[in-house]
């Protein structure tokens, strides 16, 4: 369940932003092959703010309150006191207008679910023992659009090995797809994001996508990096969502009949009185 993200359209004197959280239940895989079927899929809450107004938005912080929490992205930010979880970005972390931050944790939570679709993955090289580049391929076949929206991501991090730093980013302008994209956001060099038009996706059919991948190593202590393996994180997510308007606030807090299972409160605050939406 995916909850937003939509633009509102802004009223006199005010910023706009969408506060959004998700239930979201990821089957995962270090293949290179996803198949249609039943899969075991892990329970991880979302949470965002986006911009959607003319302004700059600062002093952001989030909170979370859920069951059964494993793990947490922007742990650096973040306090934990029981079941809560409070996110406090620096001060020079803003929101420009088109701009969201998003951050995320894991939960114990495991179900079997069915997935309506298969996703393929492969590179033209995949093992470096000095800099190169990589070209990166998959695609995606839908089973059925029993959904409100398709997206998907493609994202490089940093891997740390005993002696060196081995990095990957994104080419942005090497991104090419024959799907019908709506929305493409290029969050930044390790991170792009895209939403496909729903209504023009053909069942049974399989969309490609394809990226230029840069890799750089950096070594420590005078050793080198002898071979190592990289392959990018693709996603592609069927969602269905909710959503509704808000209050006038420098605070938003979700309404309880739209959090997730297992959430039982979730609020953001920027340094902006902001005219709400969820």
């Amino acid at each position: 369940m995916i909850i937003g993200l939509f633009q509102i359209v802004p009223a006199q004197g005010y910023a706009t932003a969408n506060f959004q959280t998700q239930g979201d239940e990821w089957v995962s895989s270090n293949n290179d092959s996803i198949s249609s079927g039943i899969h075991l899929a892990q329970v991880t809450y979302g949470i965002s703010v986006f911009n959607s107004g003319n302004t700059v938005m600062g002093n952001i912080t989030y909170t979370l309150d859920a069951d059964n929490i494993v793990d947490m992205d922007d742990e650096e930010y973040a306090q934990r006191n029981g079941s809560f979880i409070h996110w406090v970005y620096p001060t020079d972390r803003v929101i420009v207008e088109g701009d969201w931050i998003f951050t995320a944790v894991a939960s114990g939570y495991y179900y079997s679910k069915y997935v309506p679709m298969k996703i393929n993955r492969w590179t033209n090289k995949s093992i470096f023992n000095s800099d190169g580049y990589q070209l990166a391929q998959f695609n995606a076949t839908f089973e059925n659009s029993t959904c409100d929206f398709i997206y998907g991501s493609i994202r490089t991090y940093e891997h740390n090995l005993t002696n060196a730093t081995f990095s990957a980013t994104i080419l942005l302008d090497t991104f090419s797809t024959d799907a019908p994209i709506y929305y493409f956001s290029e969050q930044n060099e390790q991170a792009i994001a895209y939403n496909l038009n729903k209504s023009l996706i053909d069942i049974n059919r399989t969309y490609n996508f394809s990226v230029v991948i840069k890799l750089n190593s950096t070594t420590n202590n005078s050793s080198t990096i002898s071979v190592i393996e990289y392959k990018p994180l693709i996603s592609i997510a069927l969602a269905t969502g909710r959503h509704s308007a808000g209050g006038t606030n420098i605070t938003a807090t979700m309404p309880v009949d739209m959090l997730p299972d297992h959430v039982h409160y979730a609020s953001a605050s920027t340094n902006i009185s902001n005219e709400w939406s969820y």
